[in-house]
């Protein structure tokens, strides 16, 4: 299992890097279609690259039966975005921009736990690349994107309608009530 694991990683830092070069190459049409800079693009690449050790780390204890570990993990993610976003964006008054450093830090934090959890389960010796892994893990996963994707279009789109007809600060409020309707 650590070599499945290894490999999932090499899968994940491959494919970031891929998609980070994708996005330096077309950031000024990201841009000018979300009004999102070159530097809110990297907060959201920093996002998606500890979002695959999170949810491994997540799934493993799911699957070794760590029940109390893995709530108290999900309460300690969900605690970090609130009380952050609260910070940020009701205390330091950054409106929009403190949400997505909200989200960025509540991903990071927790994120980098995983990861260490992670590395410490594959331990010392890192397994080599094993690319009958990496493809068996793209041809599972690559029939699933659209329908992951659809879900990201939708709620892009969503946002996106928002900030180019309302503007930015409606669309940090739509997702400031996204968020309280989950708990609920």
């Amino acid at each position: 299992l650590p070599h499945f694991y290894a490999n999932l990683i090499y899968t994940n830092l491959i494919l970031f890097i891929l998609i980070f070069f994708i996005v330096l190459l077309s950031n000024r049409y990201i841009e000018s279609w979300t009004e999102y800079s070159l530097s809110w693009q990297i907060l959201a690449m920093i996002t998606v690259f500890f979002s695959p050790f999170t949810t491994l780390f997540t799934t493993r204890l799911q699957l070794e039966g760590k029940a109390k570990r893995f709530g108290q993990f999900q309460i300690f993610s969900s605690s970090i975005g609130a009380i952050l976003t609260y910070l940020f964006v009701a205390i330091f008054l950054w409106s929009w921009k403190g949400r997505i450093y909200s989200l960025v830090f509540s991903s990071v934090i927790p994120g980098i736990i995983a990861m260490v959890y992670t590395f410490k389960f594959i331990g010392r010796k890192f397994p080599k690349l094993d690319v009958d892994i990496i493809k068996t893990s793209l041809l599972f996963g690559f029939p699933l994107l659209p329908h992951n994707l659809s879900f990201w279009l939708k709620s892009g789109f969503e946002k996106l309608l928002v900030t180019n007809t309302q503007g930015l600060a409606e669309n940090g409020i739509m997702s400031f009530a996204q968020t309280l309707s989950f708990i609920f």
